[in-house]
């Protein structure tokens, strides 16, 4: 438990930082932060590297809360995953509360429950894999925990099942929680990829193909593969 404005971690990473291969099993941070921060199991607040880092506990604070990282201005997120559950009241994710700017967010998943106790008088962006995505390309994610709310807001209040709010693109992403709604707001003509898995027509296993045709195409050196219920990661 913190009153710190950056809690995770690392607080704060730099452009030049780069975090590898962390896995952070029954984490519990809490910021009492009232005027916001940023809170993260690994990050608080990133500019840097975050690469194949696994989080599981709970993460709790105000404003700017997720699972791996608080918030992302800048640099990536790669091979990340989450099932802590996250609580927050203002941008709270499963992975990320919010991510921004020039920002990369590629094959990272979330599957622990995400609730958002609503501030009265705030903006409210609430998801399973991220609150807000306000200038990121997110690319082969998805989302499985549930997000549910309390409270409410005389501001605007999108919640979506993998993204709350969304101003770029996202691509090859899914989602299977208790929202029918993957996305609670999106930017007219953006870009958005984003599919439920209901197990019938759109199963685990032709996400995972969709996610690794998209990881190849990109470049990328991870892919998912599906040996139990829910896609896991490995790098070739």
């Amino acid at each position: 438990t913190t009153n710190d404005e950056y809690a995770g971690l690392f607080g704060w990473l730099n452009r030049a930082g780069t975090v590898k291969n962390v896995v952070m099993e029954g984490v519990q941070i809490t910021s009492n932060q009232i005027y916001g921060g940023s809170i993260g199991g690994v990050v608080g607040s990133g500019w840097g590297t975050i690469e194949n880092c696994s989080v599981s506990g709970s993460v709790s604070g105000t404003v700017y809360v997720g699972g791996v990282v608080g918030v992302q201005i800048g640099g990536s997120i790669t091979g990340c995953s989450s099932s802590a559950t996250v609580k927050g009241m203002v941008d709270v994710g499963g992975v990320a509360g919010q991510t921004n700017s020039s920002a990369t967010l590629t094959a990272c998943y979330a599957t622990g429950n995400v609730t958002l106790e609503i501030a009265p008088k705030k903006n409210i962006a609430g998801g399973g894999l991220v609150g807000m995505n306000a200038g990121s390309s997110l690319l082969a994610c998805y989302a499985t925990g549930n997000v549910t709310s309390t409270g409410s807001s005389t501001g605007y209040v999108h919640i979506g099942g993998f993204l709350g709010d969304n101003y770029t693109t996202v691509t090859a992403c899914y989602w299977k929680n208790n929202h029918e709604q993957g996305i609670g707001y999106k930017k007219a003509g953006t870009v958005t990829e984003v599919t439920k898995v209901d197990g019938t027509g759109v199963t685990w296993q032709k996400a995972v193909d969709a996610m690794n045709t998209a990881l190849q195409n990109a470049g990328s050196e991870w892919r998912y593969e599906l040996k139990g219920a829910l896609p896991t990661l490995r790098k070739q």
